[in-house]
């Protein structure tokens, strides 16, 4: 009499298309060999199947620059795996891209632990995919970039999971981008000029003394008249100390319709005057043109410019 021999073989199969699993992932398979039956219960190590968002869409996102990141957590709460399913974390086709992608932890009641680019991790732990911009450059996500989970297992390698990334970088206006260093600059910039302005303009020495009369032999009775007393005989910015002798022999600031102007130098002061300046020979006892001017005045020469006999001195 023949024998019948029944084998049911019991099978955890997580497989990526859950649909298809039949009845619950319990497959049943008998086996008749004559007339009797023999029952078979093998349970297998169950599978992996994975599932997650259909795409990490970052949208329009500001260039900022690091340490500034938009960050997309992965929902893989519908995936199957066992306790000890461990995946690799890979992001495909960003290289030519400006922006660069980091994956990081966030545990509760811990700080959060950013993850190399390729990273070997456990899916129970939640993670945030990340985009760290470019500092002010526009970019945009090749069309083929993706995150790539993988099984670390060899016999689940089938089960890899890739979702799209996609993300669009509005750039920043050059001004807005370098303001973070063009303000300071020009700020210190404007420091250094007025700096400059105050302390290189040259001021009259206390010792510089004019005289002024109409004729040479009056010049021998005129007052010495201190530079530095004069009014308005201070420098200005970046404009040396300067004044100005008028045709009534009066000393102002005004330089305007002047007969003589005296200018502070490094090493004292200079004459010129608009319409041409001679200076008194004693001996022969006429007036000799001066070819240079301005001029640097010496301490016992008379000077005339129009009607206006003038001498520098030093006490």
């Amino acid at each position: 009499m023949p024998t019948t021999i029944a084998i049911l073989l019991t099978i955890v199969a997580n497989t990526f298309d859950v649909a298809a699993q039949p009845d619950n992932g319990i497959a049943h398979l008998e086996l008749a060999v004559g007339g009797s039956e023999v029952t078979t219960h093998q349970s297998l190590p169950p599978t992996v199947h994975l599932s997650g968002p259909s795409v990490l869409d970052f949208g329009e996102v500001y260039a900022s620059g690091p340490p500034e990141h938009a960050c997309l957590p992965v929902n893989l709460s519908g995936a199957h795996k066992t306790s000890s399913s461990r995946f690799t974390l890979t992001v495909d086709n960003a290289d030519r891209c400006k922006s660069d992608v980091m994956f990081v932890t966030r545990t509760e009641g811990q700080p959060s632990r950013q993850l190399n680019s390729t990273t070997d991790i456990d899916l129970n732990t939640p993670f945030e995919v990340c985009l760290i911009t470019p500092l002010c450059a526009s970019d945009k996500a090749e069309p083929n970039t993706a995150l790539v989970i993988t099984p670390t297992i060899a016999t689940e390698a089938n089960q890899t999971l890739v979702i799209p990334i996609s993300w669009t970088v509005i750039g920043r206006g050059w001004m807005t981008c370098n303001a973070f260093w063009v303000v300071p600059a020009c700020g210190a910039c404007l420091l250094v000029l007025i700096v400059l302005g105050l302390i290189l303009p040259h001021r009259f020495p206390d010792q510089a003394i004019v005289m002024v009369a109409k004729t040479p032999k009056r010049l021998k009775h005129a007052t010495a008249i201190r530079l530095l007393a004069c009014p308005g005989s201070n420098c200005r910015f970046f404009q040396n100390a300067k004044l100005a002798i008028h045709s009534d022999r009066s000393i102002r600031s005004s330089l305007r319709h002047a007969n003589v102007l005296i200018t502070a130098c490094l090493n004292g002061v200079v004459v010129s005057a608009p319409g041409g300046l001679e200076r008194y020979d004693h001996k022969k006892r006429t007036w000799l043109t001066v070819v240079e001017n301005p001029v640097s005045p010496c301490p016992n020469t008379i000077y005339r410019a129009g009607e206006v006999c003038f001498k520098v001195a030093y006490t």
